[in-house]
């Protein structure tokens, strides 16, 4: 069942013109590409504003916890803060080339220049972690705190354990070429390694450079082609498969949590592999062998144009940075808007069955200040276990109620599921400051045990899927106990008999899933009683009964009948509930029972005693 509501009359999240100025204040735009900190010439400045800070060739990017971006920019690793103020934090190396965090916050810098790996810790204490590793490229860390070395000059990639022992991983020593494909990784073919990653499964991606291939070493050691080695008559490939795609000496690589790879590539380009293994032009406009160029910010990154692009990395919203190597560039391409929000739960709902109470959702910028546009976006709410949507919700702003209103939306799944629609921006204007609350009625609707339920769930666009929590407290328990007649005498190929369950509660209960089960292997059966329908049957007294179609399952076993108003009260605080059951041919004698589950409540029916015909 689906329930919904126009807002369309209703002030739902609509965006003002009203600012202090008189303007709007634009938000970043998904795909947009821009400079992060630049110069128009090469050159060694020192901190500062980052639109007047200079770079010499960076080569690689990385985003630590706290946001700060750190580049590797030849002989230095220069920090950008959020608010965009840049110093040096290493000077002296000899080719910084790759740059990795570990779980510590230790920064590990890979040296080209120096066939070594630095370690440079919180505290600026700066030791050399891993020595003799020629022409370093690609450094990466996996949930384990195993370090992965590209060690482009012995073609080869290194792993090097917690406890400093190191080993081969993929490649021959000293032998550049391609081979290997689908058997272990140590004995393939690797030539000129750089740019790492590391997924949640513990599978190591390599951009396999000279090989024009990203490979893939899955965690029980064996390699394959993830993309390129293929030569498509467009070119590159774009639309179609990244195994049949073409690279170019690819060399950095970044992993976005929805799954997909990022490849840096020659052809002054950044590619992107979505889950599903199709392969597309996100930045870069230049022909494979052509000249790189510096060209499109403000403007969609795949119109744009780069000059050897390095190192990438992403923040945890969802933006994309670039090492424009040739342009002495940082680019950045902006993330989808609901990427750049925080959202999270402020006050968890308690209630007991019967009860609503509120959920209350805070959501800010992750920056103070920051302007956010998502738009009309899908908002998909899950209740909590116990609990369903059952109430429009309502949203303000400012924290104090200023702006409010209703919030569209309509009920999925018996209200367990709620769909918002509305425009969602934040801090584009005068009256939308944030933070933006949400506040959301949800009914404790099913008998469950009390404790806290962790199990709900808020999805925004893109945004990565957040918890929502609820408490189930104890109240008037809902009692369910074997009833009806208290004998149940089947008969082979008999008619039909009513096993059933008493429901207590002095209580109104909200309308309940009620969910029967055969016994299995006895050769019971459900009896259809309207039409072709099964039912259960909830008895108020003698007199009244209240039938409700039930759907079966599809080995016929487990009869759900859904929205069944139980009929308690204090004046009636019993009601009896029960189902046609018959006994088919083959039905094995004895005693036996059904399962009912009324709620979360679960309890056997009265006895059923089957007999001969």
């Amino acid at each position: 069942m689906t329930l919904s509501v126009d807002f369309s009359e209703m002030p739902v999240l609509v965006a003002s013109a009203e600012s202090p100025n008189g303007q709007r204040v634009p938000a970043a735009v998904e795909g947009v590409i821009t400079t992060v900190a630049y110069t128009e010439a090469a050159g060694r400045s020192g901190g500062g504003a980052a639109t007047s800070t200079k770079f010499t060739h960076p080569e690689e990017v990385v985003v630590a916890n706290d946001g700060c971006l750190f580049v590797a920019d030849r002989s230095r690793v220069r920090k950008l803060t959020p608010d965009r103020e840049i110093t040096t934090v290493v000077d002296g190396l000899e080719e910084a080339s790759s740059l990795a965090f570990d779980t510590a916050g230790n920064l590990y810098i890979a040296e080209a220049g120096g066939d070594r790996v630095q370690k440079l810790t919180p505290a600026g204490e700066i030791t050399t972690a891993v020595s003799d590793v020629r022409k370093p490229r690609g450094l990466a860390f996996d949930t384990a705190g195993n370090l992965y070395i590209a060690e482009a000059g012995r073609h080869r990639v290194r792993k090097v354990t917690p406890d400093g022992k190191i080993s081969t991983v993929a490649g021959t020593t000293d032998w550049g070429g391609f081979k290997g494909d689908d058997e272990h990784a140590a004995a393939a073919g690797l030539n000129s390694p750089c740019g790492l990653c590391v997924d949640e499964d513990g599978s190591l991606y390599i951009a396999d450079s000279a090989n024009h291939r990203v490979r893939k070493v899955a965690p029980d050691g064996v390699i394959t082609t993830f993309a390129g080695g293929k030569y498509p008559q467009d070119e590159f490939g774009d639309g179609g498969l990244a195994t049949d795609a073409r690279l170019w000496y690819p060399t950095g690589l970044a992993r976005d949590i929805d799954g997909s790879l990022y490849i840096s590539q020659g052809g002054h380009r950044v590619r992107k592999v979505t889950p599903d293994g199709i392969i597309t032009t996100v930045a870069g406009s230049g022909y494979l062998t052509g000249s790189g160029a510096f060209e499109g910010d403000d403007g969609p990154a795949t119109q744009a144009r780069l000059n050897g692009p390095q190192g990438l990395t992403l923040d945890q919203y969802g933006n994309l940075y670039i090492a424009d190597y040739y342009n002495d560039r940082v680019r950045q391409v902006a993330g989808a808007q609901e990427r750049s929000l925080v959202i999270h739960q402020v006050k968890v709902p308690q209630a007991s069955l019967g009860e609503t109470a509120e959920l209350t959702l805070e959501i800010t910028a992750y920056r103070a200040g920051l302007a956010v546009d998502a738009g009309n976006i899908v908002q998909r709410f899950t209740a909590p276990t116990g609990f369903a949507f059952t109430e429009w919700p309502t949203y303000s702003y400012n924290g104090n109620g200023t702006l409010r209103g209703s919030l569209g939306s309509w009920f999925e799944s018996d209200g367990s599921v709620m769909v918002v629609t509305s425009n969602l921006h934040l801090n584009t204007c005068a009256r939308d400051k944030g933070p933006l609350v949400y506040t959301i009625p949800v009914k404790a609707v099913a008998a469950v045990s009390p404790g806290t339920y962790r199990d709900g769930w808020v999805s925004v666009g893109r945004h990565p899927s957040v918890q929502l929590s609820a408490v189930a407290s104890e109240g008037p328990e809902l009692s369910v106990t074997p009833g009806g007649p208290p004998d149940v005498e089947l008969t082979r190929n008999g008619g039909p008999k009513y096993p059933g369950v008493k429901v207590r509660r002095d209580k109104p209960v909200p309308r309940q899933t009620v969910v029967v089960t055969l016994p299995r292997g006895r050769g019971l059966a459900f009896v259809p009683e309207s039409g072709a329908k099964c039912q259960v049957t909830v008895m108020l007294s003698l007199t009244e009964t209240r039938p409700y179609d039930g759907e079966l399952s599809d080995d016929g076993h487990t009869l759900t009948v859904r929205d069944v108003d139980l009929g308690l009260s204090p004046q009636h605080p019993e009601s009896t509930l029960f189902a046609a059951v018959t006994a088919t041919a083959t039905a094995a004698t004895g005693s036996t029972h059904l399962a009912f589950k009324v709620g979360g409540v679960e309890a056997a029916s009265n006895a059923i005693q089957v007999e001969e015909a």
